[in-house]
C-alpha cells in the first residue's frame, strides 16, 4: 500500500473478489484486519496532525505538503505601543489615587 487512495482500491478489489467468489473467505478476513489496523494508524496520525496545527505531517500523505509557519510574535512597534499604554495607565491610576489622597 503506497497511501489512503491505494487502500481503498485494494479495499475495493477485494469486495470485488468476494462478490465474486475468487478470494477465500479467510484470506479475505486476514485482509480487512490488515487494512483496519492501517486505517487506525491513519487516523491517529490525522489526529496529531490536527493537533500539532500541520507541524507533522502524516506518513500516507501522498502529496507535496508545505506545513503552516509558526505565528510570529507581535511586531517591536506593537510591543512598545502597548507598554506605553500601560505606562500612561499606570500613571494615570498614580494620578487618581495621588488627588484622592489629597482631598483627605
Amino acid at each position: 500500500m503506497k497511501n489512503q487512495t491505494d487502500l481503498i482500491d485494494r479495499m475495493a478489489s477485494l469486495m470485488d473478489k468476494i462478490e465474486q467468489g475468487t478470494i477465500d473467505i479467510d484470506k479475505a478476513g486476514a485482509v480487512i484486519k490488515a487494512a483496519d489496523v492501517v486505517v487506525q494508524v491513519m487516523k491517529t496520525e490525522a489526529a496529531i496532525f490536527s493537533s500539532s496545527g500541520g507541524a507533522m505531517r502524516p506518513t500516507f500523505l501522498a502529496m507535496d505538503y508545505q506545513p503552516r509557519k509558526p505565528s510570529l510574535p507581535a511586531p517591536v512597534a506593537d510591543e512598545e505601543a502597548e507598554q506605553e499604554r500601560e505606562r500612561q495607565l499606570i500613571a494615570q491610576r498614580k494620578a487618581t489615587l495621588q488627588d484622592r489622597h489629597n482631598r483627605v
